[in-house]
């Protein structure tokens, strides 16, 4: 299963460090103002490591193309961006293993953000399903306890009873272009960071 040791943690630091005191909506009301592609920044989300899909506890985070005119707002986009772009590098990666994605899962509190779920699924040029309940953990708990306790026959019944998708969020398929090219910058910037510092 790959999974990027910061993704959503990256946003939460930023916020605390940089805009302490604002709210989650309040911060990605400002993201959405700025046009998909950060207006070429970017950012390599590694503040803790990187695990998937190259292997590198070493390596940290980067923003990159910054400029006079990139401001805050387009610093919690490329946030945003990041972990989408990462979230694709993992799906390329278990695609080059002919491991078959048939669906994308929105889980957590980023399931709440609309941008972020819209970024999501443009990077990715596919749809995205929300849950009912994002709050997965919880709910994984909830469903033991249910099939446990007998109010459901079975594990299989106790799921497909509580596990519920609300909605789907589909591609906008005028910004994958853009995204495209970012995505390649983002994983040519990675690879080239990533052996280089593991040659060090």
């Amino acid at each position: 299963m790959p999974w990027v040791p910061t993704a959503g943690m990256v946003l939460r630091w930023f916020r605390d460090e940089f805009e302490p005191g604002t709210d989650y909506p309040t911060m990605t009301l400002a993201a959405s103002e700025v046009p998909p592609g950060c207006e070429g920044l970017l950012l390599l989300p590694h503040l803790n490591g990187m695990v998937n899909p190259d292997i590198n506890p070493d390596a940290r985070g980067v923003f990159y193309g910054i400029s006079l005119s990139h401001g805050r707002r387009h610093f919690v986009r490329a946030v945003l961006e990041s972990v989408a772009y990462s979230l694709r590098d993992n799906l390329e990666a278990l695609a080059g293993m002919e491991v078959e994605c048939t669906q994308v899962l929105s889980l957590g509190g980023a399931a709440r953000s609309d941008l972020w779920l819209q970024i999501k699924s443009d990077v990715l040029n596919r749809p995205l399903s929300v849950m009912e309940n994002e709050e997965t953990t919880s709910l994984g708990c909830a469903v033991l306890a249910a099939a446990g306790t007998g109010l459901y026959g079975s594990l299989e019944a106790a799921i497909q009873g509580m596990v519920v998708p609300s909605r789907s969020v589909v591609p906008n398929t005028g910004n994958y272009s853009i995204y495209d090219a970012m995505f390649k910058k983002y994983r040519k910037l990675n690879r080239t960071l990533f052996l280089a510092s593991a040659d060090a």
